[in-house]
Parts: C-alpha cells; structure tokens; sequence
C-alpha cells in the first residue's frame, strides 16, 4: 500500500525503486510466509480427505488447496512486477503515462 500524496511527487524511477522496494520487502515475502504456514494445514486436510461437516458435506482440500495456488500466482505476479519496476529504473523501459 503507498501513501499516494508522497507517492505522486515522485519522478518515475523513484517511483520504480518504492515499487521494487515494496514487492521485494513485503509482497513476495509475505506470499512465502503465507505459504509456509499453511503448508501443513494443506497437507493434513489432503491426508485425511477433509470433508465438511455439513450434510452431504463438500471436501475442504480442494479449497485449501487454493491458498497455495493464489498466493503462488500473487508471487509470480510480484516477480513479473519487479522486473518491470527494475527496467523503469534502468532505462531499459518507459514509464507509463497514469491516466
């Protein structure tokens, strides 16, 4: 999350270097920790076919299973995000015009 009133002062390569900052520091860990924490979680509710308890109960380990799922896509995202925010700051890319 930025502050934008500071963040729209920035020139664009600042702007970059608080983007990568940001992805580096907090995103991409923050998936990692998500991940590692609920890992076991997942893998318990796989082992035992966690159903709900519910009448005619869905399985939960299918839906579990998406916690690793999306926060693995958030990680390539944040990556995907860090290359470009790098190419800004070493000129190899244009920053793009906000609307």
């Amino acid at each position: 999350v930025r502050v934008d009133v500071f963040y729209k002062s920035l020139k664009p390569k600042a702007q970059a270097i608080a983007n990568l900052i940001g992805t580096l520091l907090f995103l991409i860990p923050f998936c990692i920790m998500v991940i590692y924490f609920s890992w076991g979680a997942i893998i318990n509710s796989w082992t035992i076919q966690e159903m709900s308890p519910d009448p005619g109960g869905l399985p939960r380990y299918p839906i579990k299973s998406m916690i690793i799922v999306s926060f693995g896509l958030l990680i390539l995202q944040g990556i995907s995000e860090a290359i470009k925010n790098w190419a800004i700051f070493a000129g190899y890319l244009a920053p793009q015009e906000e609307d």
